[in-house]
């Protein structure tokens, strides 16, 4: 049963993280977007609305982890972009 339980949480990891590099992609995208029209990468109002819905999506025992991991994923979202913009700034 332990061993099973333990595959389970192995293969929600590997999906996990398909879906975190997805997103981060997509971030990557969107900001570059962002950056190449001239907008601000931050967008309090956005990232607020994600954090709501996104605990509405969850048990009321669940929301605060789920809105502080979702906290850290927005954040190296700009995190990974920035330093991504930094490391060709720096390579020219």
């Amino acid at each position: 049963m332990k061993k099973t339980w333990r595959s389970e949480i192995d293969s929600i990891d590997r999906e996990l993280v398909q879906l975190i590099s997805r997103r981060l992609g997509l971030t990557h995208q969107i900001l570059t977007a962002k950056t190449a029209v001239g907008e601000v990468i931050e967008d309090p109002e956005r990232e607020a609305k994600i954090l709501k819905s996104v605990t509405t999506l969850c048990a009321p025992e669940q929301q605060r982890a789920v809105q502080n991991i979702f906290k850290a994923i927005l954040k190296e979202g700009k995190n990974s972009f920035e330093a991504s913009h930094s490391a060709v700034f720096f390579s020219m």
